[in-house]
């Protein structure tokens, strides 16, 4: 039978012999510094379609310019069906679901997708901020570690 994580963590801290607020610092360093190289990653990401959406925006004629954010629009419909449903909505407000209803379990390919459509949304015009992938970035890293 698999231990549960506060038997993990009691005995590692035990085997360490650290205190057992110590086991929790570390896991919350590594959260962080996933979530940060996540957010970097991100950032990249996004910025890197960004500018490929606007050259390709330059040598179109001004009439065919409303084509970028629809594109991102179909793409981000997509991905959204085809991966994950759960990923439908803002990321602030389905962080928090996760957390009251879901007792924080936020699935990998949920976050991933979500991270993705993200990326189409602002990268093609769409009307939509970074903060929410932020966050999600976050909650799935934490969700995804505690799971484990």
């Amino acid at each position: 039978m698999a231990q549960s994580p506060s038997d993990f963590a009691s005995t590692l801290t035990t085997r360490l012999r650290l205190r057992k607020d110590w086991f929790m610092v570390a896991a919350g360093a590594g959260v962080g510094s996933l979530t940060g190289l996540g957010t970097l990653a991100f950032a990249w990401a996004l910025h890197e379609v960004e500018y490929f959406v606007r050259d390709v925006q330059l040598e179109l004629p001004i009439w065919l310019l409303f084509l970028g954010p629809v594109v991102g629009l179909v793409l981000t419909s997509v991905l959204v069906r085809l991966f994950a449903s759960d990923a439908r909505g803002h990321g602030v407000p389905q962080v928090m679901r996760a957390l009251i209803e879901k007792g924080g379990q936020i699935p990998a390919r949920v976050g991933l997708t979500k991270v993705a459509a993200s990326i189409a949304t602002v990268a093609s015009g769409g009307s939509a901020g970074t903060e929410g992938p932020i966050v999600q970035i976050g909650a799935t890293a934490g969700s995804v570690v505690a799971q484990r």
